[in-house]
């Protein structure tokens, strides 16, 4: 399969138009209808597209990721793509690979959780190396645009999931707050706020001395 076949030119620039083989691929299933019932084995899809069973699995990832199109796709024999017919389907779907990722990185880690993190912190710092470029091109996905780095998104999420339930993860912000405090408050705040400290401390001895 060539890149200009799913929107993406010599460049490296991608088109959100769609190309006559997304626009196929897409006419395909939904003249199949929607839903599970509806599903086209990927050997099906293979021969409707007159594609080798790994390109039409990269150009179906691509409808998905990059075109954000609503396609389900289930492995096994009872397995195959179709459009999405239901949101729960959609959640099935999700689940499924949530699932089958973190059964992956507790293998890699062998359930030790200090290892799990390390995989994990690994992987968000990994998105923008070669690695990750050779995964993208392989997968012909588009990279994203977005210029804050994958590691710092997740730091982000992570933040905001304890600011929005601070009862439920006090001990966890305050384990942060002591062990960072020196990295997210400027230093020469913290030596102000010393110094300040310090004479009020003063102060209070001398007016319990002379009391």
């Amino acid at each position: 399969m060539q890149r200009n076949d799913i929107g993406i030119d010599a460049g490296g620039m991608h088109s959100r138009r769609l190309t006559p083989l997304e626009e196929h691929c897409l006419r395909v299933m939904a003249m199949r209808g929607r839903g599970k019932r509806a599903r086209i084995s990927a050997e099906r899809l293979a021969l409707e597209l007159r594609r080798t069973g790994r390109d039409t699995r990269l150009l179906v990832n691509h409808l998905i990721i990059s075109h954000k199109k609503a396609i389900i796709s289930k492995a096994g024999a009872d397995g195959g793509y179709w459009l999405r017919g239901t949101e729960d389907e959609v959640e099935d779907f999700c689940q499924a690979f949530r699932k089958r990722a973190l059964t992956g990185l507790l293998k890699q880690s062998q359930g030790r959780k200090a290892a799990y993190a390390e995989i994990m912190a690994q992987l968000a710092f990994d998105f923008d190396t070669d690695t990750a470029s050779a995964a993208l091109e392989r997968l012909a996905l588009v990279p994203d645009k977005d210029p804050m780095p994958p590691w710092v998104q997740v730091v982000h999420r992570l933040l905001g999931r304890m600011a929005d339930d601070p009862q439920r993860y006090a001990r966890e912000i305050v384990q942060i707050q002591e062990d960072y405090q020196d990295v997210f408050v400027p230093r020469p705040l913290l030596r102000d706020l010393r110094d300040k400290a310090t004479g009020l401390l003063g102060a209070i001895d001398r007016i319990e001395a002379a009391g």
